[in-house]
């Protein structure tokens, strides 16, 4: 029961971590945006609008070379949630593997991965099939994110004994 609990926290942890760190891209973005290298929002907004159309970015893992073919930010969103996605899914198949884990404690992090892409949908959803302001700057995010995550749960494997 000690196990299940201080994975439940652990894992619990990681997703209050994630909505601390969705904010590091940004910052990379303030930085492009200040120098002048991109539109205004409003010119960006405009032009996203004119552009809205669905985006064919669907990933189907985490490697580095599809976390670096984003372009747009709803790419980054479909990126960014798969990785979350991912990391749900190693959770489970892992405590499954010891057998631990229930059901509530599945659907608390998928409830929590729904509420950290919906925080970002609204932070980057209006700019739709703009290009990525920052590119380098969220890709490296991603890149970090996703390393983070699979070092969770190489932690919590490894409490384990497995």
């Amino acid at each position: 029961m000690k196990k299940l609990t201080f994975l439940t926290l652990t894992a619990l942890s990681v997703f209050a971590l994630a909505a601390c760190s969705t904010t590091e891209p940004s910052k990379k973005e303030a930085t492009d945006t200040s120098s002048g290298v991109t539109q205004s929002s409003s010119e960006q907004a405009t032009s996203t609008s004119d552009t809205a159309s669905a985006t064919d970015f669907v990933p189907t893992d985490s490697t580095d070379a599809t976390i670096e073919s984003i372009e747009t930010y709803n790419d980054y969103l479909e990126m960014y949630e798969f990785i979350v996605n991912e990391y749900v899914t190693n959770y489970e198949n892992m405590v499954s593997q010891h057998g631990l884990g229930d059901d509530a404690t599945y659907q608390a992090m998928r409830d929590s991965v729904t509420q950290s892409v919906d925080e970002q949908k609204a932070q980057y959803g209006l700019f739709g099939n703009a290009p990525i302001v920052g590119k380098d700057g969220i890709v490296q995010f991603l890149k970090e994110y996703r390393d983070s995550l699979q070092q969770q749960i190489n932690d919590m494997s490894a409490a384990l004994g497995g």
